[in-house]
């Protein structure tokens, strides 16, 4: 005699089979609608999994008592074990891709043996993965040298997958002579190849979205930087407070070798250039008249541009710039710019 089972408040008596459906339906649900947990938070790469395992116990009770030959007991010793052993792969299978990832973005890059490059993927629901919608990816990676940014879109690739929120996370590397200490992103809305992604495991951008972006840099930094760009400085050193910068070193200027010293601000200039403002010019302890200051301004102005230099192709738009504490702040919008033509390569690769 099978067991009375309760729905609502009427009393029923379903046979084994139909409570099997029903168990497996209500895994199948939770999996599939179970986005946000009950504290907020998104779950994680197992979680959904638990999540509908954790549905399905509420229905053993019923299964054991409506069939107490023990063919419930035995389906769901076999259904535990498949979503079981599904989770485990799906989860290796994730690992997988998330290494392999890693391996593409620091396949773009000048690497040491303290470089370290981290890719994380944070899945929704099963309807969600089949459509290759995902709701957060993670890229991070330090300690590297680039010759331009090492995250790229290619367009002519297939948009068939999502990136809810895509987070970009770069510390301690060198961008074509510029050492940055931070350089963080948030962008969402990222399109990327879903079959690629599936066949080759490899995660390539087809459409970026906008978000936050941010950027810091010492003076040290920028002390090197300026060595570096201007071959006529044979020596300099920046100092970074108080919302200006402070340049003083010795430099040929035509065929005049002198010491200088420059206070000025710091200010954007269409959006991809650092340029120096509002400067107080010394040469040789001298202070120069205003045409000479110009002058003098002109031929160092932009200090940095973010294409010419740094071949970002106007990954960010800068917004805000502060100066503070021996730091260069930039704040901005950002995005992943199209791969230049030149370095393009093919998906086979």
């Amino acid at each position: 005699m099978h067991a009375e089972h309760v729905v609502g408040n009427l009393p029923v008596e379903p046979s084994a089979s139909v409570l099997a459906l029903e168990a497996q339906n209500e895994v199948l649900r939770a999996v599939e609608y179970a986005h946000i947990l009950p504290d907020g938070s998104v779950p994680g790469k197992r979680g959904i999994l638990q999540v509908g395992l954790a549905a399905c116990h509420l229905r053993v009770y019923v299964l054991l008592r409506s069939d107490p030959s023990g063919g419930g007991e035995v389906f769901l010793i076999g259904l535990f074990a498949a979503l079981a052993a599904g989770g485990a792969l799906a989860e290796a299978e994730l690992t997988r891709f998330e290494r392999e990832a890693a391996a593409e973005v620091a396949s773009h890059l000048e690497r040491t043996d303290k470089t370290v490059v981290i890719v994380d993927v944070t899945p929704l629901g099963v309807a969600e993965s089949l459509r290759g919608e995902v709701a957060h990816v993670s890229i991070a990676a330090r300690a590297f040298s680039v010759q331009g940014l090492p995250l790229f879109t290619e367009p002519q690739l297939a948009r068939t997958g999502t990136i809810r929120s895509l987070e970009i996370t770069l510390h301690d590397f060198n961008l074509r002579g510029l050492q940055v200490e931070e350089l963080r992103a948030r962008l969402s809305r990222c399109r990327y190849d879903f079959g690629l992604a599936r066949s080759r495991r490899v995660l390539r951008l087809t459409k970026s979205g906008e978000g936050t972006g941010y950027v810091r840099v010492s003076e040290r930094s920028l002390e090197r930087f300026i060595l570096h760009k201007y071959r006529n400085i044979n020596r300099v050193s920046v100092r970074l407070d108080g919302g200006r910068i402070l340049v003083s070193g010795q430099g040929d200027f035509g065929l005049v070798q002198a010491e200088f010293l420059v206070l000025a601000q710091i200010r954007q200039r269409n959006g991809t250039q650092l340029v120096l403002e509002n400067a107080r010019v010394v040469l040789d302890g001298m202070r120069v008249d205003a045409a000479t200051a110009r002058g003098f301004l002109e031929a160092i102005n932009p200090v940095i541009d973010e294409n010419r230099d740094l071949r970002l192709n106007s990954a960010m738009t800068i917004e805000e710039v502060r100066i503070r504490d021996g730091f260069i702040e930039l704040f901005g919008t950002a995005r992943v710019p199209e791969r230049d033509g030149s370095a393009a390569y093919s998906a086979s690769k």
